[in-house]
This record gives structure tokens, sequence and C-alpha cells, in this order.
């Protein structure tokens, strides 16, 4: 393995515990050194976002009602990836997404969903076994395995298995009959209907609830619904409840392994050696299942810095999509076209909300539909990311780019500016400027081509009209995409 330069490890950080290594993001960086920069990302939670955008305000209709529908979430969830100051946050966020997995379609209602979302991104560096209460008792996670339906007379066994499956033992640590005990633990938890007892219409009641930042139907616990009798679970007859099982469960080995095992796959490599998860779950047994804890022990393992790891794992979809869009620092812009809205109701500017909407097209194009995984199990990851049809999306994705935003073409103004501004004056120069704004790793085989491309379509003269520039950008960046490296991070 090559000894790696201090920029080589601080892109390697940014692109597997950030947002991505374009030349900008990583210039807010680069002075603080590879250890800084992780540390950085490892607090971002204490530092000022940069996000002040309300998800009312993309429930809100130009004629004042609202629209509580979850899925206006999707926006609201991609936008924040894009603008916010806090890369990791987001990065574990959506991998206690596809951990917790949740449909909007089945949620429904934008207050529950929202709550689902602030705890997966406030509380995902805290202990397991908080952030695991916490998920429970919001309601989005049991109301989308039908908890909710549940209770000491008719057990329905849908949340307990997955809590044991997929949330955190694993597949084949645990007997049918602990799904069935444990699915009589979890009795109790269901929803309540805001509008019972109110002689209202139904809209009346909705848009009551939703000005209060309530939905219709709210997470409650009912005393009366809970099976308080003994039951056995792993051969350990008490009276189990929820607590007490998601206790137990936070504390096993198993989960300790499986969790570990998950995080490293997910910002280090697939199948780590019996060796890797061991030194991982010491720090979860350490620590009392810290998330934290165990992210600074992936970062510091020699294996993360292998040739095993190093760009060698699939760019997820988010990835692809928000690395590429975050290399061209907009957030002043799309801030300053939202402006400062009188209250968190007022209804988002169009030109941001098109920009949300646009990034979520994008990601599901690719396969990755936020808020909507496929199923419990979330999405596949890894090379299961790039078949052909995606491929093509992602090609795409440099015509996009550059030829969106009406006849100003402002992500191609804004590129040609830059390339100018550092004063390029070949084609090779243009080519190997622009693939470092987007992070494009290019290999000497690749800039003669690239050079030739560029030079068929007006060099650097291009620069100097928007079109022109346009033009180059998307034919250019189409082969820089096309390139198999830019695929991995």
């Amino acid at each position: 393995m090559a000894k790696l330069t201090d920029a080589q490890k601080i892109d390697h950080v940014l692109r597997r515990f950030g947002l991505g290594a374009g030349k900008l993001e990583r210039q807010k960086y680069e002075k603080l050194g590879p250890d800084k920069t992780f540390e950085t990302l490892l607090y971002d939670d204490q530092v000022e976002e940069g996000y002040p955008v309300s998800p009312w305000e993309f429930a809100s209709l130009p004629d004042g009602r609202l629209e509580t529908g979850a899925y206006q979430l999707t926006g609201y969830w991609a936008l924040r990836m894009l603008l916010t100051k806090r890369p990791l946050e987001q990065k574990l966020a959506l991998f206690w997404h596809d951990h917790f997995a949740v449909d909007f379609e089945k949620v429904y209602e934008l207050p529950m969903m929202h709550g689902y979302l602030e705890i997966i991104r406030t509380r995902g560096r805290a202990k397991f076994r908080d952030l695991l209460t916490e998920l429970f008792k919001q309601g989005a996670l049991y109301v989308y395995l039908d908890q909710h339906t549940s209770n000491r007379l008719h057990p329905n066994e849908n949340f307990a298995r997955e809590l044991l499956e997929l949330f955190t033992l694993g597949e084949g640590h645990y007997t049918e009959k602990d799904v069935l005990e444990a699915s009589r633990a979890l009795t109790g938890y269901s929803v309540h209907y805001l509008g019972t007892g109110l002689q209202y219409k139904y809209e009346d009641i909705r848009m009551m609830a939703a000005k209060n930042k309530m939905g219709l139907n709210n997470a409650c616990y009912v005393p009366a619904a809970h099976d308080d009798s003994p039951k056995t679970i792993f051969g350990i007859t008490k009276n189990w409840d929820a607590d007490n099982l998601i206790q137990h469960l936070s504390s096993h080995p198993q989960t300790a392994k499986y969790i570990c095992t998950k995080l490293w796959e997910y910002f280090a490599y697939p199948k780590p050696t019996a060796n890797v998860v061991d030194r991982l779950t010491a720090v979860w047994k350490r620590t009392d299942g810290d998330i934290r804890a165990i992210l600074k022990a992936i970062h510091g393992s020699p294996e993360f810095w292998s040739d095993q790891c190093l760009r060698q794992r699939t760019k997820s979809p988010m990835d692809y999509v928000i690395g590429l869009y975050r290399s061209f620092a907009l957030d002043p812009a799309i801030l300053a076209i939202r402006g400062k809205p009188k209250s968190e109701f007022e209804p988002m500017a169009k030109g941001v909300r098109d920009v949300a909407g646009g990034l979520v097209y994008l990601m599901n194009r690719q396969g990755m539909f936020l808020l909507r995984p496929p199923d419990v199990g979330g999405w596949d990851w890894g090379e299961a990311w790039i078949n052909p049809a995606t491929t093509v999306e992602r090609l795409q994705l440099a015509t996009t780019i550059f030829w969106s935003g009406g006849a100003e073409r402002p992500l191609s103004t804004a590129m040609a500016t830059r390339l100018k501004a550092d004063k390029v004056a070949t084609s090779e120069q243009l080519v190997r400027g622009l693939a470092d704004y987007l992070d494009v790793p290019l290999q000497s085989q690749h800039v003669k081509s690239l050079v030739a491309m560029c030079d068929k379509h007006g060099g650097v003269a291009a620069l100097d009209n928007k079109d022109r520039s346009a033009n180059l950008f998307a034919r250019v960046g189409r082969m820089m995409f096309a390139i198999p490296e830019f695929q991995l991070c």
C-alpha cells in the first residue's frame, strides 16, 4: 500500500464520513489536517447546521392550507443533505433510515414521519439503546410494522420479529417462541385519533392539528392493552415489557456484533474479518454501545486506510447525486432564493422546492427513493446500485447538471467563472480543474481523450459563453462520469 498524503487522507475521510470531497468541500477542511478533519465531522452536531428550513414550508400551500402527507419530507430531507454543514449527521441518518426502514406511505402523516427523522438525525451518535428506545416510542417505526394494532388479546408479531431479526440480533439468533413472547411484551403502544370527541369536519380537525404541528394520529401508550403477565424470552421468565426487552437486546453481545458489522460495511467495506468485528465490539462493550465511539474506532482501524477500502465502495445514489451537487457550494444561492419567511408556515419558494424535488427524482432514478425503501429490510447496497439502467442515469447526470436552471445555465456559469478565476489557459488545465471540483479520479490514460473532447467543443474559449460552456461541461462531464473509479468512493 502506497503511503497516503494528508490531502488523500482528508479526501478519504470526506468521502466516507462526509458527503463528498469536491474541491470546494475539501477546502473547508484542508488546513485542519486529516485527524482534525475527522474529529470535526464526528462532532459536527455541535456546529451551526446552516439549514433554517422548516418542514412546514414544504407542507404549506399558497391558499393557506397545509398538505400534511409525509411524502413532503422527501424534498425537505434531500435539501437538508445538500445544504447542511453537518455532513456526517446526514450520512449517519441515512444509515439508520436504512436500518430502521420506514415508508412514508404507511406512516402517512408528516408530523409523525418528521419525528422519526429528527430522532435518527439527532440521536444517531448516541448509545444504541437510547436510539432504539426513542424510535420505538416515537411511533413511526411501530406504525409501519403494525404494532399499533397489537394488544394483549391479539398480539401482532410483525414488529417483534423485525426487532429481533433486523434491528438487533440478526437472522438465526432467536426462536419463534421468542418472537411470540416478545410481541406480548411490546403490547400497549398504539395511536390516538385526535378527532375523538370533537364535533368538527375531518378537514377542519386535520388543519387544526397541522397548525399546532400535530398529526391526526399520534403515538400513545394504553396500559389496558398491555399484557403484564409473565413471559419467557431467551429462556428468562419475568414480566417483560418494551423497556426491559429493548434494554436486554441492546446489551446483547450478538446485537453488538450485528450493528458493528453493519456500521463497518457502511463506512468501510463488506465482510470485515473477525478481528475487525471483535475490535469494534470491544469498544461497544466498553462504552455501552456508544455509536460515536464505534465510528472513531472505524476511522482508527488500519484496515480503513488499506487498499481494500480506499476508493473501493460503490457510491449510493445519495453519495453520487448529493456529492455532485454539493460540489457547487449552492447553499448561499438557494437560501437567498428562499429568503426570510415571516413564519415557518409560509410556502417554500418554487425555485427551492424544484431543487429539492429534483434531488429526490435523481436519486430515485438511481434506485433510492428517500423515505420509501423497498421493504423493511431497506436497500441492497454495494454493487447492487450499479446496473445498466442506473448507469445510464449516472452518465446523463452531467447533461442534467450543466443544462439545468433555464436559459441562464447557473451551474455551468458558476463553474466557468471558477475555472476562469483559477486562470486555466489550456484544455488540459480545464479538464483537470473540472475533475478537481467534481472529485473525479483522473488517470493519465483518461486525460488525452478528455482533452480531445474539450478541444472539440471549444476549449477554454467556451467558458465565455453560457451555452457553449454548458455544452462543453456536459460532453466532458459525461466522459468523466463514465470512468469506472468515479462510481466508487
